[in-house]
């Protein structure tokens, strides 16, 4: 059975509320129930997997690896950034104080680099899946391949995707981007993991 993420009926409401929140009390406290929510989405999705303590491992390994590659994504980008910012500051301080029209040439810096950090987080984010998928082949069941793959319908939630055109494989990795690899994900398959069998 297709189970569309809970995330996308709260999608509105949160484009609604998420701006007009500051760090009040009542902002704190809705952050960390929208964390819960978000943490309940990935368990909507993890817990038919039905994984075992030793599965756990490999999986949450392989989550480790894409963050650590992920700060040093991170870490390229600030460093690229920096490159700019003397003539970004220029730009922006002449545009405010002086109504100077920002140069075509900073413009042209600025475009192209983030053209090339939109290509790298691309990349990245493919060969992350990937990571992660490799660690799921080796690890789970037939059965738990399956599910995965049977659990989204992809084109609710990237419209852009053409369904039939997505093997078995495709939609496994669907799934990693969507689920595993959510923010909250790896705290929840840690606690999954402490968990004691039955």
């Amino acid at each position: 059975m297709k189970k569309p993420l809970l995330s996308l009926l709260l999608l509105t409401l949160l484009a609604t509320v998420a701006p007009a929140q500051s760090q009040s009390p009542d902002a704190v406290r809705s952050d960390a129930i929208m964390k819960k929510v978000s943490k309940l989405d990935v368990l909507i999705q993890v817990v038919p997997l039905l994984l075992t303590k030793e599965q756990f491992p490999p999986i949450l390994g392989a989550i480790e690896k894409v963050h650590q590659k992920q700060k040093e994504l991170y870490a390229q980008e600030a460093k690229d950034l920096t490159t700019i910012e003397a003539e970004l500051s220029k730009a922006v301080d002449d545009g405010v104080k002086k109504n100077v029209y920002p140069p075509r040439e900073v413009q042209i810096k600025v475009a192209g680099l983030l053209r090339a950090s939109g290509i790298r987080r691309n990349l990245f984010y493919n060969e992350m899946v990937d990571l992660v998928f490799d660690a799921c082949k080796k690890t789970l069941n037939a059965g738990q391949i399956k599910t995965m793959e049977k659990s989204l319908k992809p084109e609710l939630l990237d419209p852009s995707i053409k369904v039939d055109t997505m093997d078995s494989d495709a939609k496994v990795k669907f799934f990693i981007r969507k689920v595993i690899l959510d923010p909250n994900a790896y705290d929840v398959l840690i606690d999954m993991s402490k968990r004691k069998e039955d």
